[in-house]
């Protein structure tokens, strides 16, 4: 599963919404989507948060350390700087 975090593929429009307003629907995006797929047994997700300042990418391996991943960069090829590639440990 892939998952864009850039914010105009989350909301219409980010007007009157400040960069933490933004950073957060972002992350909550990102938890619903990780949960998800916990839950339905995908075992590989690809969160694509772009270069930028590194704010969303920092947050992100913040929220991913609270859960049974594994995270690293993603194909440099196919996102360049911009993803994080998740595997995501299943119970047996």
């Amino acid at each position: 599963m892939e998952v864009d975090l850039h914010a105009e593929k989350l909301v219409k429009s980010t007007r009157g919404m400040d960069n933490f307003d933004i950073l957060s629907i972002q992350i909550n995006t990102a938890k619903h989507k990780l949960e998800y797929c916990i839950s339905k047994r995908i075992s590989k997700l690809v969160l694509i948060h772009g270069v930028g300042d590194g704010v969303l990418k920092i947050e992100l391996r913040y929220l991913l350390n609270n859960y049974p991943v594994k995270y690293y960069d993603a194909s440099y090829q196919k996102y360049g700087q911009g993803a994080t590639e998740v595997y995501i440990f299943q119970n047996q």
